[in-house]
């Protein structure tokens, strides 16, 4: 009798056990953190004078956003992840040309904006990543800089880009 109930006791926690693991909600797979989703895929990045390919995939359990970029003159890569508690995206960017920046970033209407903060030398000064015009297939992005605190943007590059897959 007691190896029954024993057994009948092993077979209620072994089927709560996996229950539990199959009810396992996983942290970033709702929400904010799919913001990006549309972002990933393989692209044909195209501007004035140049092109190549960018290609963006999710990892560790969808929590971070890996982008690669390759064209015969820049290539980089960034990491992107949402933070919950201050409700913003990090982005860190580093490229084959000593470039680093930080980005601070959040949805704004139906575009994304990321930007730099400024620096204690330059207060007015920083740069900011617009991604707009956003479709399945289709969005502009855009690199801009302001030497105002915002009230005027300077466009320094535009790329368009068309879904590969």
């Amino acid at each position: 009798m007691k190896k029954i109930i024993l057994g009948a006791m092993f077979f209620l926690m072994s089927t709560a056990i996996s229950s539990a693991a199959e009810e396992e909600i996983l942290p970033c797979r709702d929400g904010d953190y799919e913001q990006l989703n549309f972002w990933v895929g393989t692209w044909r990045a195209e501007w004035e004078g140049g092109m190549g390919t960018n290609t963006i995939v999710k990892s560790h359990n969808d929590c971070i956003v890996n982008e690669n970029f390759e064209s015969p003159t820049l290539n980089g890569i960034s990491i992107s992840m949402y933070d919950s508690i201050t409700n913003q995206w990090r982005q860190t960017w580093m490229d084959d040309q000593g470039g680093f920046y930080d980005f601070y970033g959040k949805k704004d209407g139906d575009d994304y904006i990321f930007h730099t903060l400024p620096t204690k030398d330059q207060p007015l000064t920083y740069q900011r990543m617009l991604f707009t015009n956003i479709e399945k297939n289709h969005f502009n992005w855009l690199w801009q800089k302001t030497s105002d605190n915002g009230n005027s943007w300077e466009e320094i590059w535009q790329i368009n880009y068309s879904r590969i897959k």
